[in-house]
């Protein structure tokens, strides 16, 4: 509440941002203000960090309680509301190549294998329309025609977003509590050991970015922390 106060900046301005999730086609509205992280510089993927809040909900919209009702029901993952809390909304521009899944898709599969320590995603999905894609690679031939499309160093890059329903605090807010920031590292790192352990995910498939303004620490109540990096 305190960090969706603190965004709420009256020289930057608010936006209603949409996530169609990519398994239910359903569009998930969100309210944001100023970004909790930006990126810095052009050349980077333009990622986002939002404290939002949902403008769709439900008091039983709970996603990780909804999962064995939507099995029974034949309901689809993230058609169900959203409940009535503050979401962590990450907005990027992800590569949009062969062999590299989306951030939420793994999420996903690590929820469903119960692995500890990583964050639950409530929805995700690229944004639709011709013009969230990157389109670098036709004018790079332009000024290459010669060159084979091999050798074009431009990725192809695809707007996306998605939701988790734990919001942490940055390492920066920590502080002089470096106890509390040691045990939180220890708990993601027996994340990532289980990840392979439990859920059979491959170690090729890491984060392939991990910025230091999107790593955030998560104290859950009968836990005793959870890290995670809400961007590849």
């Amino acid at each position: 509440r305190r960090l969706f106060k603190k965004s709420l900046d009256t020289n930057w301005p608010w936006w209603e941002l949409l996530v169609q999730d990519v398994d239910s086609k359903k569009s998930h509205r969100f309210l944001v203000g100023k970004p909790h992280f930006q990126a810095r510089g052009v050349a980077c993927r333009g990622t986002r960090g939002y404290v939002a809040l949902p403008v769709d909900t439900s008091p039983g919209g709970n996603r990780s309680k909804s999962k064995k009702k939507g099995k029974k029901s034949g309901k689809k993952r993230g058609a169900v509301p959203l409940k009535r809390k503050f979401y962590y909304l990450k907005d990027a521009w992800r590569v949009a190549h062969d062999g590299i899944e989306m951030e939420g898709l793994i999420l996903e599969e690590l929820n469903a294998g119960n692995v500890p320590y990583v964050p639950t995603v409530a929805c995700h999905g690229d944004v639709p329309g011709i013009m969230q894609t990157t389109d670098w690679e036709r004018f790079w031939h332009q000024y290459h025609p010669d060159k084979p499309e091999e050798e074009c160093p431009l990725k192809k890059l695809r707007h996306y977003r998605v939701a988790v329903e734990e919001v942490g605090k940055t390492l920066e807010d920590f502080g002089d509590s470096s106890q509390t920031l040691v045990f939180a590292i220890i708990c993601c790192l027996v994340g990532m050991s289980l990840r392979v352990s439990l859920s059979g995910i491959q170690t090729d498939r890491w984060h392939c970015s991990t910025p230091r303004g999107l790593q955030t620490g998560y104290h859950s109540p009968g836990h005793q922390c959870r890290q995670h990096h809400p961007c590849p």
